[in-house]
């Protein structure tokens, strides 16, 4: 019984606490300094598109990457071409496969084939 009491006191004095509670004061003058970042901030994004949308930077832009495909494609373009058969090469080299024209690839298969029919 001590404890419910105590309990109800205890909860008494927490909201005679809250009755005092004022609404927090913010400075007068903070909305007022908000706005003025935000219009300062927009103000700067207005002067980077500002720049950014001139005929001469957008022109000058498309011609770079223009340049550029053209010299990229240019060097692939004048590299020798490499056909399948040294394609083969270059991955049974790199894979140590044996050479397929010389037929050890389907010896060595059938020499497997056959120990496990034994």
């Amino acid at each position: 019984m001590s404890k419910l009491k105590n309990i109800e006191e205890q909860v008494q004095r927490t909201l005679a606490s809250l009755d005092g509670i004022q609404r927090a004061a913010a400075n007068p003058f903070l909305f007022t300094r908000i706005i003025a970042r935000l219009h300062e901030e927009k103000k700067q994004w207005n002067g980077v598109s500002r720049i950014l949308t001139k005929p001469l930077v957008v022109v000058g832009t498309l011609v770079i990457v223009i340049v550029a495909n053209v010299l990229v494609y240019m060097q692939t373009d004048s590299a020798a071409p490499v056909s399948s058969s040294d394609n083969e090469q270059l991955f049974a080299k790199e894979y140590n496969f044996s050479d397929p024209a010389d037929g050890s690839f389907l010896i060595i298969n059938d020499s497997n084939h056959e120990q496990g029919e034994k």
